[in-house]
């Protein structure tokens, strides 16, 4: 600046301090002053706004009125400033007004002077009043991150639509809808409900054993009789599940409930508007997912169905039988039984087609309750049947083998005391490699078809096991 610019600024200032007006517009513009060496202080338009006067400054007393929150932080700048550290500091805080109701300040020191102790004695600071724009600031915040929220709850919800309607298997559907579930609701645990037989049935479960949930809440009823999404509080779900709250939601598709979800929690309060919200519109999704699935499911029923026996056919055997055989059951090895119907072109010949189709009938009903629930059993071809049994020890087998074979010897058909058959049955049992699930099926389906071969020369109507065949040959070589 030049000394003619600086001459008229000098000018300007004593024009301006000849005034009188020059406190007047310090405080208004927030600018206070302070001696700390005296407590002398001119306290700002702010400040007495807030309702306090210079002795109330002069006392120190915004160090008393400052948030909880920020006392800690604000205190330990000052004091940095007050030991030298520092000779300025500016930040944000909220003080109490004389009314008890919180301001938001932005606030600016500088030390102006200090005595040969370092003490400060003459500081100039500036406040201003930023609460409105912080409230304006926090509302447009929370605007923000609410339609932020929406559109990642709309990802979300698409991503997950995506993941759940990919699988075609009930079951697994199902689980893939609870899964999805997870990054769209918080809950402990979860069912999954079909309403497409006469009763709801669980075809899912995610945090609880779906085996212990046999029968639906009345939550879950009353929903899909209403058709309306429910949160309730309190109760128990089946297995004891220690369940604080319930949130139940119908699936609808095309005006039929095709099934529910029951989300539930240990938290009491784990539920509300906007979980009941996210859930309804995840809901539209699960029950698209879980009809495909149903309808998919009913269409693959009918084709990997035997319409005879009612067992599976040998596609839906090969299908299947791959995934037993890798699966963590198939750890302890496995056992394999070929069931061959016995002069079964003579049962036709002697009886009539309809005859050889009521002894298939009741052999397939034989092997149904001869065998165990998870053991897998099939007509593989003709008067052929097959039964994988996971986990099934050899003795396990063959006795499950000798029982097919004496009820089909005993077996009697009403009105036709002649018709009787007997049945010829090759049984492998051995380990799994279950990395080569295909190849190991297949290695099963030929040592028992061997057995089954052997108990056909030996005279049928017997059990034979691949081992047994195997020994008996070792004895016969010279």
């Amino acid at each position: 600046m030049s000394k003619r610019g600086e001459r008229d600024e000098e000018t300007l200032i004593n024009r301006l301090i000849a005034t009188g007006k020059l406190p007047a517009i310090l405080r208004g513009l927030g600018v206070f002053l302070k001696d700390y060496a005296n407590g002398a202080s001119l306290p700002n338009t702010l400040w007495t706004d807030l309702g306090y006067g210079p002795d109330e400054l002069r006392n120190d007393l915004w160090r008393r009125i400052l948030h909880p929150d920020d006392r800690d932080r604000v205190l330990g700048s000052w004091e940095r400033v007050y030991r030298g550290e520092a000779d300025a500091w500016n930040g944000e805080y909220r003080i109490s007004d004389s009314k008890g109701e919180w301001r938001r300040i932005r606030h600016r020191t500088l030390v102006l002077e200090r005595d040969g102790r370092g003490i400060p004695t003459l500081t100039v600071g500036v406040d201003d009043d930023i609460t409105e724009l912080a409230e304006a600031f926090e509302k447009e915040k929370a605007r923000r991150v609410e339609a932020e929220g929406r559109l990642m709850e709309a990802e979300l919800l698409r991503s997950a639509s995506a993941v759940a309607s990919s699988a075609l298997d009930t079951v697994e559907a199902a689980d893939r809808v609870l899964a999805q579930a997870r990054s769209i609701i918080r809950f402990d645990a979860a069912l999954a409900w079909s309403n497409e037989g006469a009763e709801p049935a669980c075809v899912g479960s995610i945090g609880i054993d779906k085996r212990c949930s046999d029968a639906p809440h009345e939550t879950t009823l009353e929903a899909i009789r209403t058709r309306q999404s429910l949160i309730v509080r309190g109760g128990e779900a089946s297995c004891s599940f220690p369940a604080r709250s319930r949130l139940c939601v119908p699936l609808v598709l095309r005006d039929k409930v095709v099934g529910a979800l029951d989300f539930l929690s240990l938290d009491e309060e784990a539920f509300d508007g906007a979980s009941l919200r996210r859930a309804m519109s995840f809901g539209e999704t699960a029950a698209v997912a879980l009809a495909n699935a149903l309808r998919f499911g009913a269409t693959e029923r009918e084709a990997m169905t035997d319409w005879l026996t009612g067992l599976g056919t040998r596609r839906r055997f090969e299908d299947r039988g791959k995934v037993i055989m890798a699966d963590e059951r198939c750890s302890r090895g496995a056992s394999l039984l070929m069931i061959d119907i016995d002069r079964f072109k003579q049962v036709n010949d002697s009886f009539g087609h309809a005859a050889g189709d009521s002894v298939l009938t009741a052999l397939g009903a034989i092997c149904r309750s001869s065998l165990r629930e998870g053991d897998l059993v099939a007509r593989y071809g003709g008067e052929e049947l097959v039964a994988l049994m996971p986990a099934a020890s050899a003795k396990a087998a063959a006795e499950a083998a000798e029982r097919i074979r004496r009820a089909a010897e005993l077996c009697e058909f009403p009105g036709r005391p002649e018709l009787r058959f007997t049945v010829s049955v090759g049984a492998y049992s051995g380990p799994v490699d279950r990395s080569s699930p295909e190849a190991e099926l297949a290695r099963f389906l030929k040592e028992a078809d061997e057995a089954l071969y052997r108990a056909k020369e030996a005279g049928r109507n017997r059990v034979v096991s691949a081992s047994e065949g195997r020994r008996r040959r070792t004895t016969r070589t010279p």
